[in-house]
Order: structure tokens, then C-alpha cells, then sequence
């Protein structure tokens, strides 16, 4: 578990900091989360700022209850990422798409509700976790669209 868990500590302390970063380079995130080390060239920032939210984390969860965060807010993510391929056929009829969605729309609708299913169960388990869970990607879409309508009124 622990071997596991350095593994997945190393891919996201080398990602996520990296998505801030351009996030706020594209203007949907805090101007500071923009800048880079002078010498190394790296998101400090980005950096600092998430590994003290982590060490929060970790002080108010046990293991059983972070991974269960963790896997209750990608689930949501998932079921917002299948429920895109509708969507965006609808809204661009007419841009090729190299990949077909097998048994479309039949095996989109079945992973949507399965995957939605097992968010409201996650939920119902563990409902300090599900409403965590629900929060934290709803206060995301919050600070983006911020900060979209603040880029849309300076253009």
C-alpha cells in the first residue's frame, strides 16, 4: 500500500501543480500560480500551496476516508467526462470523430448510470466524504467560471 502510494504521491506532485500553473497562465486561475521558480523552473507556488493542503488532508482524514474522497470526486469526474461524448456530438455534428463510441449511445448511457450509482453509494457510506466530494468539484467549476467572466469582460 505504501509502495502504491509513493508512486501515485509522485505522478500527482509532478502534475497537478503543473495544471494550475497553466491554468493560471491562461487567466483561469490566480496570477500567482503563474510563476516559476528563477532557478529551477518549476510551479513553486503551485507547489507549496498543494502540499499544504495535502498535510491538512492528511491530519483531518484517516487513509480509509482519503481514499474514499478520492474516489467518490473521480468518479464524478468520469461520469461528467462520459456524459461529454453526447454532448459534444450534439452540439459539433459535423467534426470527424476517428473513434467510434461502441454500441453508442447505449454503452455511454450504462457506464453513466453505473458510474452515477456508485457515487450516490459511496455517498450514502460515507456522507462526510460524498458531500466533500460533491463540494470541492462544484467550488472548482465556481472559481473557473470566475474567472472566465473575468477574462471575457477584459476582452
Amino acid at each position: 500500500m505504501i509502495l502504491a502510494m509513493f508512486g501515485s504521491l509522485n505522478g500527482l506532485i509532478m502534475a497537478q501543480p503543473r495544471l494550475y500553473y497553466e491554468m493560471a497562465l491562461g487567466g483561469h486561475f490566480f496570477a500567482s500560480f503563474g510563476k516559476l521558480h528563477p532557478k529551477y523552473r518549476v510551479p513553486t507556488t503551485a507547489i507549496i500551496v498543494q502540499g499544504i493542503l495535502s498535510v491538512v488532508l492528511v491530519f483531518l482524514r484517516n487513509l480509509d476516508q482519503l481514499t474514499n474522497l478520492v474516489v467518490i470526486s473521480s468518479m464524478i469526474f468520469n461520469v461528467m467526462d462520459i456524459l461529454a461524448v453526447p454532448i459534444l456530438r450534439k452540439k459539433y455534428p459535423d467534426i470527424e470523430r476517428p473513434y467510434k463510441v461502441w454500441l453508442y449511445p447505449v454503452t455511454v448511457i450504462v457506464a453513466a448510470v453505473a458510474l452515477i450509482a456508485l457515487v450516490i453509494q459511496g455517498a450514502i457510506d460515507d456522507p462526510v466524504n460524498g458531500a466533500i466530494g460533491f463540494i470541492v468539484p462544484a467550488l472548482g467549476a465556481l472559481v473557473y467560471y470566475i474567472f472566465d467572466r473575468k477574462l471575457k469582460k477584459e476582452a
